[in-house]
């Protein structure tokens, strides 16, 4: 009684936080910035606004409870929420990979046009850009107002090394050249452009000390610190069998399917740019089952039996993800464990019925049991919404069959 009590209040607090969360989260104050040169103050729907991501389009609302209209970088110049701006543009994509595994062997660049807002990290007189969306950061400085993609870039190539050729992994840093040309305000501070490294922190910094040496206005966007655990809902259907045996001993009720639903939530936290780990809770229902109705006949009465059984479940994983970006998608395997606590509950039900009465009595029986399994999974992220197709074999003296789970989440916050 006390274990119900607690899940159902941890469950109330977790509904609770995750509505006033989303609620406050959705729609922030901001203010667009139009061709013409004008500053207009509203509210921007920022679901998905701070996920890591550079959008094509934003809805922007002057009163928030109107509509709302949707504007890209054809229709303003920059919108700013959170305290961040972002600026629009057609701006060059590099896509080529960047993991040791998936290089490919050219320097040249595999570029894509996208029509985006990308991030200021400095704005001024020189402006440093970042752009998120493949993955990894790509950066840009600002010419005439055009978009220069900062151009880095990993490729394989052979390399003789004491007269063998081997197989090593070169740089493109032709980004180096280009802020050779990009920042001429400060010739003593040239040395420092060699040694930047291709990371936002390293170009910030190299841009604060040009204009500490030139002394011109700027502005720059320090990075804000997020909180590193996201939280998520989650719906699923699952195709399994259940051995009610563990109720009351019954060699036909041994691992009949079933079909269940479940909801839970989910806590995960980002160990490195493609790995998280992820902590899931479920409540499952809709396990049941019952027998044909068994027929007594006496000389004035008959007798007819029901067997009715049901179970439910709580479910606890952990699990690693490890996520593979692909344009605006994100592909996800998950390995882990679970641990299922399962309920029982078998009614006999008799009822007899005779000429003069008809009475009922139920013998009812509860049983708990636990199980431990191991699983794996895959599916596909957008935006806050994912897919899942998630596979957790039985394993010897479980009660619960091997299990084929379809899963439908949602990611509140910033969806990392």
């Amino acid at each position: 009684m006390k274990s119900n009590f607690i899940e159902r209040a941890l469950l109330f607090l977790l509904l609770n936080c995750t509505i006033s969360l989303f609620a406050q989260d959705n729609i922030v104050e901001g203010y667009i910035l139009t061709h013409e040169g004008e500053t207009v103050h509203g509210y921007i729907e920022a679901s998905d606004l701070s996920a890591g991501t550079n959008k094509s389009q934003i809805v922007f609302r002057k009163l928030k409870e109107d509509k709302g209209e949707i504007y890209d970088p054809y229709s303003i110049q920059a919108y700013s929420i959170n305290g961040d701006v972002y600026e629009g543009g057609f701006v060059d994509v590099e896509l080529s990979p960047r993991d040791l595994d998936n290089l490919n062997t050219t320097p040249e660049l595999l570029i894509q046009k996208e029509l985006v807002f990308l991030q200021a990290i400095v704005r001024g007189e020189k402006s440093l850009y970042v752009y998120k969306n493949t993955g990894y950061d790509l950066f840009y400085v600002k010419r005439d107002s055009v978009f220069e993609l900062l151009v880095y870039k990993k490729y394989l190539g052979n390399k003789q090394v004491q007269g063998d050729t081997r197989r090593v992994a070169f740089e493109n840093k032709s980004y180096l050249q280009q802020l050779n040309s990009y920042l001429t305000g400060c010739p003593e501070r040239i040395h420092e452009i060699a040694s930047t490294k291709y990371n936002q922190e390293e170009l910030t910094k190299l841009f604060l000390l040009y204009y500490n040496c030139t002394k011109e206005e700027y502005r720059a966007f320090a990075p804000k610190k997020k909180s590193s655990l996201r939280i998520g809902i989650m719906a699923s259907t699952t195709f399994t069998s259940m051995d009610f045996n563990y109720i009351i001993s019954n060699s036909i009720l041994d691992h009949v399917e079933q079909r269940t639903l479940a909801l839970g939530f989910n806590v995960n936290g980002r160990l490195s740019q493609r790995v998280k780990l992820m902590g899931e809770y479920f409540r499952v229902g809709g396990y049941g089952h019952s027998l044909p109705t068994e027929h007594f006949d006496g000389p004035n009465y008959t007798v007819e039996v029901q067997h009715l059984y049901a179970a439910s479940s709580t479910k606890m994983s952990v699990l690693a993800r490890y996520s593979v970006p692909m344009n605006k998608f994100e592909v996800f395997g998950n390995a882990g464990v679970s641990f299922e606590k399962v309920k029982g509950v078998y009614n006999r039900i008799q009822t007899t019925t005779s000429s003069i009465s008809v009475s009922q009595h139920t013998y009812p029986s509860e049983a708990k049991t636990n199980t431990y399994r191991f699983l794996a999974g895959a599916g596909v992220r957008y935006s806050r919404f994912s897919l899942e197709v998630r596979v957790e074999p039985s394993l010897i003296e479980s009660y619960v069959g091997t299990s084929t789970n379809f899963i439908l989440g949602y990611a509140f916050g910033s969806a990392n």
